[in-house]
């Protein structure tokens, strides 16, 4: 079995920039009063038997917003993801891949939650001499944020946007033709 790859990290931002709005100008950026820290462990594995191939992740990160009297989790930045790819490969014919990710909850701006959500993707490459064939498909599940939750930008002229935390594209198909020279 291949080794376990872990990371530790621990950042810390002193006069981090922060965007700012008032009612003289409405968006303007300013050193905020405290720092912003960042810390957590990413652990990777990539085990394989035979012609199959595990590579998994998991990462949790601890994102404080430590300014304006505050001590929480950055909005927008999920604390627990998880990714895992599965590759089933025979040298210079196929390789069949499956892919699935899953992002925790967040918080948005005004500290409500978000739902957690999977994505799933699958691959397939056929090697034919100097040409591969290449076809993949993203988020097959079409989990897109609108399904979630009521998705609206207002009106044309003085747009509201939604704080975006989860894919907004839903179901992505492409394909390739790969010539070797």
């Amino acid at each position: 079995m291949d080794p376990i790859y872990q990371l530790f990290f621990y950042t810390r931002l002193s006069d981090a920039l922060v965007l700012r709005e008032n009612d003289f100008n409405p968006f303007f950026y300013e050193n905020a009063d405290g720092p912003v820290e960042s810390k957590g462990i990413e652990t990777n594995i990539k085990p394989g038997y035979k012609n199959f191939k595990l590579f998994a992740n998991y990462a949790l990160i601890d994102t404080r917003l430590m300014y304006d009297n505050l001590n929480e989790q950055k909005s927008l930045t999920s604390k627990y993801t998880i990714g895992s790819v599965l590759m089933y490969e025979v040298e210079d014919k196929w390789r069949i891949g499956y892919e699935a990710y899953y992002t925790g909850r967040q918080f948005r701006s005004n500290r409500t939650t978000t739902e957690d959500y999977w994505i799933m993707g699958f691959m397939i490459m056929r090697k034919l001499d100097k040409l591969s064939l290449y076809m993949n498909f993203e988020n097959f599940t079409d989990t897109r944020q609108h399904r979630m939750e009521a998705f609206e930008v207002d009106t044309h002229f003085k747009p509201d946007f939604p704080e975006l935390w989860a894919p907004t594209d839903g179901r992505v198909i492409n394909a390739s033709l790969i010539f070797e020279l």
